[in-house]
């Protein structure tokens, strides 16, 4: 089974967009909205047959793909509940730090149903980051892959493990770990065409052809922004701009071979 785990914001449903010519749909689960938060008790309700908004598949023993916003270990709840699945290829995607951050907060900005949009109206960037209503971008990629954190909030300020601010080395250590360790596939979102090619090597993928989805019409750049938001984003994501430059020399490195 592969596990993608989707940090928001990398180009992630592009990347579902493919895998979902891959396999036939009872073979794709997708775990978002409600299930983000409580992975485990959503893959129960799919054990027991009850199919929510927030999941499309037919049964978990079928299952070849699973992708959703979630912390890395999925596969543990996964070995607990079914049995039938042994071997989990964990697949993710990192994309530079700050573009991230500016990307995720925009998306929030123009999405009326997203959960901080409200929220986020009210305030600038580098406020927004600042507030503690959102982990998503302190250290946002840092949290999913080290899987020391819990999952993605889906309420605002969260009785989180880790609140804003409090992300520290051992978390890197352990998602770098993770990244090396457990991943068979390290994208980069600004080099996803060599992304796909690292899947299908891996993954025994086809087709060339892709099609963008969920991709701005036009995205604000680093350039855009005031010098104090550019150092409040760098000092916020301190460690996921270590942890983008470690799997950027995996990917390299894989790419080589």
């Amino acid at each position: 089974m592969i596990i993608f785990t989707h940090i928001p914001r990398t180009a992630g449903t592009t990347l579902q967009w493919v895998a979902a010519k891959q396999y036939e749909s009872e073979q794709i689960i997708k775990l978002y909205g409600n299930a983000i938060a409580e992975p485990r008790s959503a893959l129960w309700e799919l054990m027991a047959g009850y199919l929510g908004a927030h999941i499309q598949c037919a049964s978990l023993e079928e299952a070849q793909f699973i992708s959703g916003h979630n912390a890395f270990g999925i596969h543990r709840h996964i070995a607990r509940i079914c049995k039938v699945h042994s071997q989990f290829d964990y697949v993710t995607i990192l994309r530079d730090p700050i573009q991230r951050c500016i990307s995720v907060y925009d998306y929030i900005r123009r999405s009326k149903g997203h959960y901080l949009y409200k929220a986020a109206q009210g305030l600038t960037l580098k406020d927004f980051v600042r507030c503690g209503i959102t982990t998503e971008l302190d250290n946002g990629m840092t949290r999913q892959i080290s899987g020391m954190c819990g999952e993605l909030p889906q309420v605002p300020w969260p009785d989180v493990a880790v609140p804003v601010g409090g992300m520290m080395r051992a978390h890197l250590d352990r998602a770098m770990l993770e990244l090396r360790d457990s991943y068979a596939v390290v994208g980069i979102t600004e080099r996803f065409d060599d992304t796909l090619e690292l899947c299908k090597r891996r993954f025994g993928w086809r087709g060339n052809l892709y099609e963008k989805r969920n991709v701005a019409k036009r995205q604000r750049t680093v350039n855009d922004l005031s010098k104090e938001t550019v150092e409040v984003l760098e000092e916020y994501n301190t460690l996921d701009g270590l942890l983008y430059e470690f799997g950027y020399q995996l990917f390299a490195t894989r790419m080589a071979k």
